[in-house]
């Protein structure tokens, strides 16, 4: 069976890091696992986003509490590292990776009912802190406001750019990056050049993780203004809808240019909980439907954008239509909102999507990371990507799950 095959394939990337002396998420087989020798390892934004599919398969609850608390040590300015590492030189240059963080903790508390974690001590570099303090630091940082110097070593040189992330005083919408940075998981940065598609200023997903985290702090926190403010997300979020396009503008306030994109990062809205009226949940999703569902996953790009490029070469072309099958968990999650269990079958059934799972599994024992925009057959996979990536897996293992047994 499918979901037999995919929980198999999850517990493939639990890893104990001896160096970090605790457990971890390996985002991705080899580029990015240490087993094989890679240098790129430990990842805060993979890790987070692998956590909840990883753990619904293996149900090592004990693990999944030890990587929360391994990666909370990490936090630093209300940043959860993007880059980890050994630890000895993480990199804060994200701001999905935080919010990632309470969406993986919202998912180990709704598997355990275990809210004693909230209180269990963390130590940090520079202090001990509960839980429940940290996240609340998380949080007031980005109201009042981050800013620092982000360096890093390309070509032997040391590089450097600011990293901004704030709260809009007037809308309370949240603010993050600029065209030298990429802080987003469509971070793509040829060396020697400004990001592909930096995204900075008010983008779609971040907002709406910065919805739920607001929504969620203010269920657990006697403090009023986490509730307050993440009404004032809810209603200004609607800046973020597109009426010519029926859908989402995938940032606003900053590049026009990326503004009118469309991309994949507006499904997260729907399981983020900001839209009461289906009409709006079926709008997008049937424009992400038509232009960007395939039987692999979602294209990152329509293949009518001047931008598009079928074939992923390098950088360029990484968030330019390249196929990510990891977005396909919340795809389903935002079909289910919208069309119901019936339709949503149905849809995923007519471009073979089970289909191409099971070739996946028969080809790698798992599911790979990138597929080209224009990927005829599902053992085409990228070979420049991994070959087994962990939030790919996960997300389609969640999917399968939420379909529930008669799609397994």
């Amino acid at each position: 069976m499918l979901i037999d095959s995919l929980k198999k394939a999850c517990w493939d990337f639990l890893y104990y890091d001896p160096v970090l002396k605790n457990w971890t998420i390996i985002a991705g087989s080899p580029h990015f696992d240490q087993r094989c020798g890679a240098f790129l390892y430990n990842w805060g934004r993979d890790t987070m986003i692998s956590c909840p599919g990883i753990f619904l398969a293996t149900e090592r609850w004990d693990v999944f509490r030890l990587v929360l608390e391994n990666y909370l040590g990490f936090v630093h300015r209300g940043i959860l590292p993007n880059f980890l590492g050994d630890g000895t030189n993480p990199r804060y240059n994200s701001v999905d990776a935080t919010f990632w963080l309470f969406v993986a903790i919202q998912a180990y508390l709704y598997a355990t009912k275990d809210n004693a974690f909230f209180q269990a001590r963390i130590q940090k570099k520079e202090k001990e802190q509960s839980v429940k303090q940290i996240l609340e630091e998380i949080l007031n940082s980005m109201i009042e406001g981050i800013s620092f110097e982000d360096t890093w070593q390309e070509d032997e040189k040391i590089l450097s750019s600011t990293i901004k992330i704030y709260r809009d005083a007037y809308d309370s919408l949240l603010v993050a990056g600029s065209e030298q940075t990429q802080l987003t998981w469509m971070d793509a940065r040829p060396h020697g050049a400004l990001p592909v598609s930096s995204r900075h200023g008010k983008a779609a997903e971040i907002n709406a993780l910065w919805y739920n985290a607001l929504r969620f702090m203010g269920e657990i926190s006697p403090e009023k203004k986490y509730h307050e403010i993440a009404k004032e997300v809810k209603l200004n979020y609607k800046k973020f809808w597109n009426f010519q396009e029926n859908c989402l503008y995938d940032t606003i306030e900053g590049e026009e240019s990326q503004s009118r994109k469309i991309r994949p990062n507006q499904i997260f809205s729907i399981a983020m909980g900001l839209w009461d009226e289906k009409k709006d949940a079926i709008a997008i999703m049937d424009r992400v439907t038509k232009d960007l569902f395939t039987p692999y996953g979602l294209r990152t790009l329509p293949a009518c954008d001047p931008d598009y490029k079928g074939i992923h070469t390098d950088e360029s072309s990484y968030h330019q239509g390249t196929i990510w099958p990891w977005l396909t968990g919340y795809f389903v999650e935002g079909c289910l909102f919208a069309y119901g269990k019936e339709k949503t079958m149905q849809i995923l059934e007519e471009k073979r999507y089970f289909d191409t799972l099971q070739t996946f599994l028969q080809e790698t024992d798992s599911i790979p990371e990138i597929l080209d925009g224009d990927c005829s057959c599902a053992k085409k996979w990228n070979r420049k990507g991994c070959q087994k990536q962990a939030w790919s897996v996960a997300e389609n293992y969640r999917a399968m799950k939420l379909l529930g047994p008669s799609s397994l």
